[in-house]
């Protein structure tokens, strides 16, 4: 059998509710030449039951046993793909019929465009459009940049970009590698600053993909104290793999002003230069400051340059890398308001 041109990759997850609509979003493409590789990550809610009757040899499912996670699941996903083009598409998302016919034009007309985005319209449970201005729609509504812009925004300000939108060269997931199987909350970040680090990325400005947004935070990324606290982990991971991989490119991207205009590649000791300096280059938000410092902290370890590592020293006592300011400032707020919430009165009780 002949491979297709494009290889749609979904890994599923208990979205018994919503994974028909986005097979059934695969289904109604105007681009016909494609095949949709499916892991299930160990569902217990009927969702391998919901696609009964779909009956197109195109769909191909596999199911895991144990739920395993989301980043394995997608993985099997790419590894079984056998297209030029892969696609990410989440159970719970679906796209408009022309999203790919758009995205594969692309990358006919740009053959140094490593992967293709579109903006995304939000939807609910029940599947009706949010508001245009909504939060994260916003978040997603990103203007094209070129490669040092992406990487500073991604770096400085987190992921904007829409994993279920994406179009890649199955070449470059082969040069850059899979899905970090330790994240849970930011392996797509990883992801587009691995690929950002050698390649160019476009954004279609239309909102080609429906993002759905579960009620009660219940998506993966949703607001919650443990997804806070993973993200600023899985940041500094981010943070410190993509200094060891292009450190130079890093310390360039992060140059503040003139500093930054005239700034050029150079050696990743020049790039530990400039940090320790850390005259005109931006701050990392918390957990990638750590990343960041973890990197200089191997450069330097053992060298015996004491005048480097009191540099050093300096830039940890300045840069907040755990926000440890930002929460003692919140303490101290707290303390001083006459009325206290339960959550401080909960913690002083077990202090007395």
């Amino acid at each position: 059998m002949a491979a297709p041109l494009v290889s749609v990759c979904m890994a599923s997850y208990n979205h018994a509710p919503f994974i028909r609509a986005a097979v059934e979003s695969v289904l109604a493409q105007t681009v016909t030449d494609w095949e949709l590789v499916i892991t299930d990550d160990g569902s217990r809610d009927g969702t391998i039951a919901a696609l009964d009757g779909i009956g197109d040899d195109r769909v191909k499912v596999e199911a895991f046993p144990e739920n395993r996670s989301a980043c394995v699941a997608l993985n099997h996903c790419v590894r079984r793909a056998r297209g030029r083009f892969i696609a990410v598409l989440n159970s719970d998302d679906a796209w408009m019929p022309e999203k790919l016919a758009r995205q594969l034009a692309v990358m006919e007309a740009e053959p140094a465009t490593a992967a293709v985005f579109t903006t995304a319209a939000i939807i609910d449970e029940r599947g009706a459009g949010l508001p245009a201005d909504h939060p994260l729609a916003q978040t997603f509504n990103q203007p094209d940049r070129d490669r040092a812009d992406w990487l500073r925004r991604l770096l400085l300000q987190g992921n904007c970009l829409c994993h279920p939108s994406v179009l890649v060269r199955a070449d470059v997931y082969r040069e850059v590698g899979l899905y970090d199987e330790c994240m849970a909350q930011l392996p797509d970040l990883d992801m587009w600053i691995r690929i950002c680090l050698r390649h160019d990325i476009r954004v279609i400005q239309e909102p080609l993909t429906l993002f759905r947004l579960l009620d009660r935070e219940r998506n993966a990324s949703g607001n919650r104290p443990e997804v806070r606290v993973r993200c600023a982990l899985e940041n500094m991971l981010i943070a410190v793999k993509a200094f060891r991989d292009r450190p130079a490119e890093l310390a360039a991207v992060l140059r503040t002003g003139p500093a930054r205009a005239a700034g050029t590649e150079s050696s990743p000791g020049g790039a530990l230069a400039d940090l320790l300096d850390g005259a005109g280059v931006a701050p990392l938000p918390v957990g990638m400051e750590a990343g960041q410092l973890l990197w200089m902290y191997e450069q330097l370890a053992g060298t015996g340059d004491w005048r480097a590592c009191k540099q050093f020293i300096a830039r940890t006592g300045e840069r907040d890398a755990f926000g440890v300011r930002q929460r003692e400032t919140l303490e101290a707020q707290t303390a001083a308001s006459p009325r206290k919430p339960r959550w401080w009165q909960r913690l002083t009780r077990r202090r007395r």
